[in-house]
């Protein structure tokens, strides 16, 4: 199966293969996947990340070879941590803006090579974080920088974004790695049971009258709760679920709590 990588600051994944076809996530930059089939215009993928399928444009596929996408996966691919990141690619002679949470490889005097191409960055990113480091104070300050953004289904960047793609890159941020639907990130980490036992950090769930998850956020501690509802928000919450100050309602319906330790 053919590996590719993502070189653009973001890319539509679809459902189905139409222009279409509903969003349903988001490559960016250094993100790589799996061709499963190229038919047409479209190439359907599996993101490495996080197993997610979908179809992209086949005009976006850059295929990289299987040791460089084994090398991406089983090394520690840094996370740009400015809201926007400026590289330039020396090959190619040109500048390019990618986004908060974008992967970025081994880097040598500012320097790192991805399929082929050779980048010039300089800014901030991600280290190492030891093992057993409290990273509600990273989660905390890497909120900040996504309050507002726009709600957008399918979204992961900071120009639009949806609760459970917010939930993932603020956790890819502090090198935690979570599945992308608010579903499947609700099977992750241990159950808080009582609501005076979470903590800043905590994931908390809710679900529809079906009760299915459909929503998630993260607790801020004393009562509130950051999450992407319209835009990324910060709204009171208790067992009741998440109460809109400026709706004077609840909106969201507390399902439960989970503890993501790394």
């Amino acid at each position: 199966m053919q590996s590719g990588v993502c070189n653009l600051s973001v890319i539509a994944v679809r459902k189905e293969p139409s222009h279409k076809s509903e969003m349903i996530t988001q490559l960016l930059f250094g993100d790589s996947y799996k061709i499963i089939e190229i038919k047409n215009d479209w190439a359907e993928i599996c993101m490495a990340y996080d197993r997610y399928n979908g179809f992209i444009s086949s005009g976006q596929v850059v295929p990289v070879s299987d040791e460089e996408y084994d090398t991406m996966n089983n090394f520690t691919m840094h996370s740009i941590t400015d809201i926007v990141q400026v590289i330039y690619n020396k090959t190619k002679n040109i500048t390019q803006g990618i986004f908060i949470g974008s992967s970025i490889p081994e880097i040598n005097d500012e320097l790192f090579i991805l399929a082929g191409d050779t980048y010039l960055i300089r800014g901030n990113m991600t280290t190492d974080i030891p093992f057993g480091t409290d990273r509600t104070l990273i989660i905390e300050e890497n909120i900040r920088k996504f309050v507002y953004t726009p709600y957008l289904w399918g979204g992961r960047a900071p120009f639009g974004i949806d609760c459970s793609g917010f939930v993932q890159i603020i956790y890819k941020l502090c090198g935690i790695k979570l599945p992308r639907d608010a579903g499947e990130q609700s099977q992750s980490g241990e159950t808080i049971y009582f609501m005076n036992d979470a903590m800043p950090g905590d994931l908390m769930f809710f679900d529809n009258p079906e009760q299915i998850i459909t929503h998630t956020g993260i607790y801020l501690g004393n009562n509130k709760i950051v999450h992407a509802s319209g835009m990324v928000r910060i709204d009171d919450v208790d067992t009741t679920g998440i109460f809109n100050q400026d709706r004077q309602s609840y909106t969201h319906n507390m399902r439960l709590i989970r503890r993501i330790k790394a």
